[in-house]
C-alpha cells in the first residue's frame, strides 16, 4: 500500500525516500534469505544498504575498510550528515532481528553481549564511551536494527503515519544507544547476569524508522502540527538535515526519559559541529568513492553532503 506525497524540498525528500525504501527491501531480503536457506550476517546487510543508498544518493561518499576489529570501538560504521551550517555525526552498531529462544516463537536483539577487547563491559558501552571520548569530535551514538518480521518493529507515534502507508517500512530502525545501555542493564537473570538478547516487545517502543532520521525531528511531540504539515507540503520546507537528524534522536530521549525509572538521568545532547573531523572533507570534490579518508572506529564511513549550487560535484 502506498500514497503520493508532495513535499517542497526535493533534495530531503530523496534521502527520507531512499532510506524509506531501503527499509522495505531490507525486510525482503531478510525473509527471503531465511526462506531460501541464506542467512545474511549484519555485516552483509550493512554493506548491500550502504551500497544501495550510494546508488541512490549522488552525494553520498563511502569508504570501507577492515583493518579496524568493531570490538574495539562496537561500531560498524560513522555517518557525516552535511548540514546548512552544521555537521552531524553518529557512530553506528548495526544489530539484526533474531530468534532468541530454541522454538523459535521469541525474537530479539543481541544488545547484551560483551565486546571480547573490553572484558566485563557491554558492546553499547564501548559505543558510547567511543562516540564521546575517543573520537575527533563528539558523535551521537546510534543502533541501526534489521528486522525480517510482521511484528511492529517501531510503536514511537509517527505523525506522518509512514507505516500506515508503506508495508515492511519496519525494515530498518533506530534507537539511541542511551536507551539501549539502560534496557541492556536492566534485563538481567534472577541470578544478575545481564541478558545477551533484548526481545523485540521491549525495543520496539524506543525504536524509530530511520527514515524519521530525515523528516521527523521533534515534530513527534506535536500529531496536530505534523499532521497539517503533511497535508501542506511543508514537512519538508526550509528543513536542515543535520539539525533535522539530531532533533530527532534528542526527542526519542526525551521519550525515554519520561519513562524511564531515573528521569534525572540525562545523557549528553545530540551534538552538532560547525565542521566536520578532519578526516572527512567539508566538500565532496575532497575525496572519491572508495578512498580515504578512513573511519578511525568504524569499518566504513559515509558522508552525506548537500548539493550547493555554487560548488561543481
Amino acid at each position: 500500500m502506498s500514497t503520493v506525497w508532495t513535499f517542497y524540498d526535493a533534495e530531503q525528500y530523496e534521502v527520507f525516500a531512499a532510506l524509506l525504501d531501503q527499509s522495505v527491501i531490507t525486510h525482503h531480503r531478510i525473509v527471503t534469505g531465511e526462506d531460501a536457506g541464506i542467512r545474511q550476517s549484519e555485516e552483509t546487510i550493512t554493506e548491500t544498504v550502504l551500497l544501495d543508498l550510494k546508488i541512490r544518493l549522488p552525494n553520498l561518499r563511502i569508504a570501507t575498510h577492515n583493518h579496524l576489529k568493531e570490538s574495539d570501538s562496537g561500531a560498524d560504521w560513522e555517518w557525516w550528515i552535511e548540514g546548512n551550517t552544521r555537521w552531524f555525526g553518529m557512530l553506528v552498531q548495526a544489530k539484526k532481528l533474531h530468534a532468541i529462544n530454541k522454538p523459535q516463537t521469541v525474537f530479539g536483539y543481541g544488545f547484551g553481549y560483551p565486546p571480547s577487547s573490553a572484558a566485563g563491559d557491554l558492546q553499547v558501552d564501548r559505543l558510547i564511551h567511543t562516540a564521546e571520548n575517543e573520537s575527533e569530535l563528539k558523535l551521537a551514538p546510534v543502533y541501526v536494527l534489521y528486522n525480517g518480521t510482521d511484528e511492529p518493529t517501531s510503536q514511537v507515534d509517527c505523525p506522518l503515519r509512514v507505516v500506515d502507508y508503506y508495508e515492511r517500512a519496519g525494515g530498518i530502525t533506530a534507537m539511541s544507544a542511551y536507551t539501549v545501555r539502560e534496557l541492556a542493564r536492566k534485563n538481567v537473570t534472577p541470578r544478575g547476569l545481564s541478558r545477551a538478547d533484548l526481545p523485540l516487545e521491549q525495543a520496539s517502543p524506543h525504536a524509530i524508522l530511520w527514515s524519521c532520521l530525515a523528516t521527523c525531528g521533534d515534530a513527534c511531540r506535536s500529531v496536530t502540527v505534523a499532521a497539517a504539515q503533511r497535508a501542506t507540503g511543508t514537512h519538508f520546507n526550509d528543513v536542515d538535515p543535520a539539525k533535522r537528524a539530531a532533533a530527532t534522536l534528542d526527542m526519542l530521549l526525551t521519550r525515554f526519559r519520561r519513562s524511564n525509572d531515573n528521569p534525572n538521568d540525562i545523557p549528553p545532547e545530540t551534538p552538532l559541529h560547525s565542521l566536520p573531523p578532519t578526516y572527512v572533507p567539508d566538500t565532496a570534490n575532497g575525496w572519491s568513492d572508495g578512498e580515504p579518508p578512513r573511519s578511525p572506529f568504524a569499518r566504513h564511513m559515509g558522508v552525506l553532503y548537500r548539493n550547493r549550487p555554487d560548488t561543481d560535484q
